[in-house]
């Protein structure tokens, strides 16, 4: 991922400040002799990283509701005899973007990270529910790519009579250093994978 920051020098300012712009971070610094707003832009590779902390806490956005009683998806693992609960999740706030999600609550949860509609080529993809650091109980390291990006989060989903509702908890960013004014920052892009990219 590369990173276009935009460094500020404000008189009298006297601080380090991150906010959002196109690339995700703005940087402004300091310069104690300008007489107004000089604007320095700098590209920086930033690497991905992940934490064993929450960055960023996100409402989930799933697609098209898919009914219990629905068709379901090309191929799926065998039935557990139990509930059923299937649908989309929506990344990178792309209708086009959609990944299948089939859930047999409470316990076990398949992802179709290739996103064929085949939930039974995906190794990487199911996921069974554990006790977190916050100590609450989620779909923990789950991994995806949208819009280009790497994602790595934890989810918790909740059935509310058929409809899924979710929260992620977002466990990566994006990480690298740069130099202004002949010192070395380091700068991180943090983007929430269900909103659209930037």
């Amino acid at each position: 991922m590369r990173l276009r920051v935009i460094c500020v020098s404000i008189l009298a300012l006297g601080l380090f400040s991150l906010g959002t712009s196109s690339c995700g971070l703005v940087a402004a610094e300091a310069a104690g002799t300008s007489t107004g707003p000089v604007e320095q832009a700098i590209s920086v590779d930033l690497d991905y990283q992940e934490t064993a902390f929450e960055v960023l806490r996100a409402k989930v956005v799933f697609g098209p509701q898919k009914a219990v009683e629905a068709t379901p998806f090309k191929k799926e693992p065998p039935p557990s005899g139990g509930l059923v609960r299937r649908q989309f999740l929506q990344l990178g706030g792309n209708t086009n973007n959609l990944m299948a999600v089939l859930w047999e609550p409470p316990s076990t949860l398949h992802l179709d990270l290739n996103r064929n509609l085949d939930l039974t080529d995906d190794p990487q993809g199911v996921f069974s529910l554990s006790t977190t650091s916050r100590g609450d109980r989620a779909f923990t390291h789950i991994q995806v790519e949208a819009g280009g990006t790497r994602y790595c989060f934890d989810l918790r989903l909740v059935d509310r009579g058929g409809a899924l509702d979710g929260t992620a908890f977002l466990r990566s960013f994006c990480q690298g250093r740069i130099e202004i004014g002949g010192k070395p920052w380091q700068v991180g892009a943090v983007r929430n994978p269900f909103e659209p990219s930037l």
